[in-house]
Parts: structure tokens; C-alpha cells; sequence
């Protein structure tokens, strides 16, 4: 007998509920969208929940429990729908987005959602009709071929406009039109970002009515950024830099010596008061002990301290201005940071982010006039590389090899959790190497080295047998273990080798500082690729009384790291890299 449920809504937005009992995990195997109509399957029964959200206007059908074993598919849409886009939303959800075009909308009443079996659904999408407000807009058509560069929001600011952009930096031609009332930007192979909702904006400032995008079907495509101007006098100075953006600042009337296309600095030769100061350089002084940032003026209202978003470093300069080619330091072994990045976030703001190396401790941020520094403890920074009194900072040198910190007085003990086993494997990636083959041995390890220096280590399973998740966290927290670090291996299509690298996940604040530690010492111990440190709500992070984080240590689908997870040396270099991070936090937390 065919089962049927329809959608309710309520105030704006909706859900499905559903009267089976939980789903288990399983895998989107297929979907199509045709007609406004959108089916799939998955591999084991799922109970889809349904939402309709606005600001750009989309409904949403997520997939609980459920894995998307490829990359990311955005299929182009049919005119009033603008595309349908299917990606793994976290470890635990796969969502499928199907967004309306700019001045559309559904009645949220009018959607169907029907099962006929627990794995076979479809989700009828009535007709979209224009809202009332719908204004006229140009169209957009996604490239079949990924662009370089994907542009961002508009935002307008005290000094004109910005446009921020992600990829490679633009190169751009301009034009003037309808008697220089219309200033025409092109971008060559470059598209609109999903994200860019609005393709009309009212500016009216700076002379400017509006500005239009639009993009071309070309492959690669071409990006129109277009100013309706007020004014036919006015000029205009436009830079693409480097560090995500397109700067617009409106200049005075043009002269018989002053052409519209005449590229010029936007910063004058003597710095004006009133101005943003332009930052100059960007270096590591001191035999590296020290970050030295200089401006051309007096820099004030400095904001430093951790991105919790991104477990990196953060310092933000207000009234600033990067300049084109100012220099920056770039992250080596000898680094004091494993990555390093500078970069202007809106026109009169810059920010600064890094990843401290394993055993770096940030100091405190100094400025005088014209400079800022900022020390890493543990070195001695010369008094005449900045003006500025030194203090102590860390050389950083390989851990590999040098011993581990001994805790002997700690009394803590670490759940250590190796994902998988038995009956479920995990990840099989390139040449069947299993996920359950690595992480098992290196989890073991991992506990060895912990005992050796003094920390009681409680492993959720020590052979190959199928363990749900629920015991693994009972048996943490029922043992009051004061960590938990879970250890995975990642996938992902093996048609990506390509996609290598380490990331680590965490859910509590607790957990972030843990995962932070752990993932420097992986980086700086096995020099595989960064993926980061990024929250998650994995079950094992969820309910896990103490802090907690979870070890991806790298893809059995890819092609480096397959290889390198296959060798026994390098699964031991791994437990150790992982050992001395949860020791690293135990001496600093405990």
C-alpha cells in the first residue's frame, strides 16, 4: 500500500512529520529534478525534513543520517528556479537546496512531499509566481565550467564601494556609455556568487543610482558589474586587489589631462589625516620572535584575540588600508605560524589571520605610532627592529623525534576512540584501503604513548568489532575521563584523488582549543595538507561530558594520503603527532 504525507507550514516556514520509526544511516544514491518535481533514494529509509526559507527565497530538504559519497552538484534551474544545488550539509545531514529565482515565490501549502517507500520520496513544487514587489532584474545563467572568480556582496562605504570577490584576482575593462551616465565593468571569466541575491541595487550616493549585475553564458563566463550614474562628470578609480575585493572610489570631474581610464594609487603620497593609514609591511623581525606590522600614520582601536571560527589568530585594524604591495611573510618551517594570511575585509578595515605552529604562544599586541608588534614567547627580539621593548618567544623546530611531555603528576585519563570497526569498516578508499585498518592501530598507539608519560588512556574498542556510537560516549563518560579524541579517516569520491589532507573537529569551546592543539602538532609533525580545525555536531562531540574533538587524518580516497596512511612509520608518526597534542593541552589546561 502506498503511504502518502503532506507538508503543513506554519508561520512562514514548514516541516514533515513523519510517523516511522528513526532512520538509519544511509546514502542519497539518486535524485532528479524535473518539472518542479524532485525525487530521490536512498539506501536505507530517511525521514526528509522540509523548510522554505527567505533572503534569497529557497526550500530546503534535508536528509537526516544521510551521506552524499560525491562532491558538491549545483544543476542549473528552468528559468523561475534558479538552480538545485546537493551537498553533505555536516558529517550527520545531506541537504538539497532548490532556490527560486530573484522576485519569486512559493505557497509553502501547495508543496508536496510523498513517500512510497521509506526510500523512494519526491517533493512536488508548485508553480512560482512573482511576488508583489518583484521588480524587473537581469538574469543570470550558471557557467557549466567553474569560473576563476566568483563575485560577492556589494557593500557601500564611507569611501565608495566594495565589491568582494573570491578566487583570483580580476582583470578588469572598463567603458563609458550614454554619454558617461553608465560606467560598464567586465570581468572575463568570472561569475555571480549563489550569495548574490539582490542583481539591482539602489546605491544613491557618490552620483550613483544603481548598480547592475549580470553575467553571460560564454564558458568560460564574463561578469557585468554596471554604474547608472547621475552625474556624467564624475570619475571614477577602480582596483581589484589581491586580497578578495574590487574598491570603486569616485574621484572629482574629469579634465582634457585627466582620462577616465588613468590608473592612479588610491592613497595620496603624504598621508592625509582623515584618511585610513596604509599599512606597508607586514614582517617577522627578531630572528622570527616577532610580527612587526608598519603603517604611514598613527594606527589606533587595534582588536586582537582568537577567531573562534577558524581557531586562528586574528588581529583587526580599523581606518586601514593594505597597500598593493605591501610585503607579508609566508609560512615555512621555520615559521612561527603554519599559515598566514593579510587581507583588506572592507574598504577601510584590515585583518590579519594566523595559525600559531605547535608550542607557539601568542603574546600580547604593542603599537607605537606607525607600528604594531605582536611577540612569540619564547625568543628574544633585538630592541632596534621596531622601537619596541622585547619579549620572549619560542623557536620553532620539528617535533618529530624530540620527546614527548611527561605528565607523570596528572592523574588524567583520555578516552581514545577508533572510529568504526567489525562489521562496519568505514571509508574503503584507493586500492581497498580500509578506514577501520588505520585508524584501529593508530588509536592503539596513540594509548601507548599516553601511558608511557603518565596519562591513564581508555580505549572504546581494542580489536575489530562493530561498536555503536551511543556505548563508545557512555563508556567515556561513565569512566569520568577528563578528554575524548575520536579518530577517523576521511573520503570522498574516488574520482577525487586530488582532495588530501588533515582536519580536525570539535564541538564545545573546550573542544576547540583541543582540536587546535592536536591539529598543529599533525601539521607540523607530518607536513600534510591543512584542512583546518572546523565545529561539528558528530554525535561523540555532542554528548561527551568533557572536552572533546575528533581526528580526520587524512582520505583514503587520495592519492597522497592513501599512500602515506598504507605505511605502518607513518600511521606511528601520526599517534605521535596526536599523543603530543593531548599532552600539549593536558599541561596547559590540568
Amino acid at each position: 500500500m502506498k503511504a502518502h504525507w503532506l507538508l503543513s507550514s506554519l508561520a512562514g516556514a514548514f516541516s514533515i512529520m513523519l510517523l516511522s520509526n528513526p532512520a538509519q544511516a544511509g546514502r542519497l544514491q539518486s535524485w532528479q529534478f524535473d518539472n518542479n518535481r524532485l525525487t530521490f533514494s536512498t539506501d536505507e529509509g530517511v525521514q526528509p525534513r522540509v523548510q522554505l526559507l527567505l533572503n534569497p527565497t529557497r526550500l530546503v530538504i534535508d536528509l537526516p543520517a544521510t551521506r552524499l559519497d560525491r562532491p558538491r552538484v549545483n544543476q542549473p534551474g528552468n528559468g523561475t528556479i534558479q538552480s538545485i544545488r546537493v551537498a553533505q550539509f555536516d558529517a550527520e545531514t545531506t541537504r538539497i537546496v532548490v532556490e527560486l529565482s530573484p522576485g519569486y515565490t512559493i505557497d509553502p501549502q501547495q508543496v508536496r512531499v510523498r513517500g512510497t517507500t521509506p526510500t523512494q520520496w519526491s517533493v512536488q513544487i508548485p508553480t512560482p509566481q512573482l511576488t508583489q514587489t518583484a521588480q524587473a532584474v537581469p538574469q543570470t545563467v550558471t557557467p557549466t565550467t567553474p569560473a576563476a572568480t566568483q563575485i560577492g556582496e556589494l557593500r557601500i562605504t564611507p569611501d565608495g564601494l566594495f565589491v568582494r570577490t573570491q578566487g583570483a584576482t580580476p582583470e578588469i575593462q572598463q567603458r563609458w556609455e550614454d554619454d558617461r551616465r553608465r560606467l560598464i565593468l567586465e570581468l572575463e571569466d568570472t561569475a555571480l556568487s549563489p550569495q548574490l541575491t539582490q542583481r539591482e541595487v539602489t546605491v544613491d550616493r557618490y552620483g550613483v543610482e544603481n548598480i547592475q549585475f549580470a553575467q553571460s553564458s560564454d564558458t568560460p563566463p564574463t561578469a557585468t558589474i554596471t554604474l547608472n550614474l547621475s552625474d556624467s562628470n564624475s570619475d571614477w578609480r577602480i582596483n581589484a586587489t589581491n586580497l578578495g575585493g574590487i574598491v570603486l572610489i569616485p574621484g572629482h570631474s574629469v579634465t582634457a589631462t585627466q582620462r577616465p581610464n588613468d590608473s592612479r594609487s588610491l592613497t595620496n603620497s603624504r598621508p592625509d589625516p582623515n584618511q585610513p593609514a596604509t599599512i606597508q609591511a607586514i614582517e617577522l623581525a627578531g630572528n622570527g620572535g616577532q610580527l612587526l606590522i608598519r603603517a604611514n600614520r598613527s594606527i589606533a582601536n587595534v582588536n586582537s584575540g582568537w577567531d573562534r571560527s577558524s581557531a586562528e589568530y586574528q588581529i583587526t585594524i580599523p581606518n586601514a588600508r593594505l597597500a598593493n604591495n605591501a610585503a607579508q611573510p609566508q609560512a615555512n618551517s621555520n615559521s612561527p605560524f603554519l599559515r598566514f594570511r593579510a587581507r583588506q575585509s572592507d574598504t577601510n578595515t584590515v585583518t590579519i589571520q594566523f595559525l600559531p605552529a605547535a608550542g607557539i604562544v601568542v603574546g600580547a599586541v604593542r603599537s607605537t605610532d606607525q607600528a604594531i608588534a605582536l611577540d612569540f614567547q619564547g625568543r628574544r627580539i633585538p630592541a632596534q627592529s621596531s622601537g619596541l621593548t622585547p619579549a620572549p618567544t619560542p623557536r620553532r623546530n620539528s617535533t618529530a623525534g624530540t620527546p614527548l611531555p611527561n605528565v607523570n603528576n596528572s592523574r588524567i585519563s583520555v578516552a581514545i576512540d577508533p572510529g568504526h570497526g567489525g562489521r562496519d569498516p568505514g571509508a574503503v578508499g584507493i586500492g581497498g584501503l580500509r578506514e577501520t585498518d588505520i585508524v584501529l592501530p593508530i588509536a592503539k598507539r596513540v594509548a601507548e604513548l599516553l601511558e608511557q608519560q603518565g596519562v591513564q588512556a581508555i580505549l572504546t574498542r581494542t580489536d575489530e568489532r562493530e561498536i555503536d556510537l551511543e556505548p563508545r560516549v557512555q563508556l567515556a563518560n561513565q569512566s569520568r575521563a577528563n578528554l575524548f579524541v575520536s579518530i577517523h579517516a576521511n573520503s570522498i569520491s574516488l574520482s577525487r584523488p586530488d582532495v588530501n589532507g588533515a582536519e580536525t573537529y570539535y564541538y564545545t569551546d573546550a573542544g576547540q582549543d583541543l582540536a587546535r592543539i592536536i591539529q598543529n602538532n599533525i601539521i607540523q609533525t607530518t607536513n600534510m595538507e591543512d584542512r583546518g580545525v572546523r565545529s561539528a555536531r558528530f554525535y561523540v562531540l555532542r554528548n561527551t561530558r568533557m572536552p572533546a574533538a575528533l581526528v580526520e587524518v587524512g582520505f583514503v580516497t587520495g592519492a597522497e594520503d592513501a599512500r602515506l596512511l598504507s605505511n605502518p612509520n607513518f600511521r606511528n608518526q601520526m599517534a605521535e603527532a596526536i599523543a603530543r597534542g593531548i599532552l600539549q593541552y593536558i599541561q596547559q589546561r590540568f
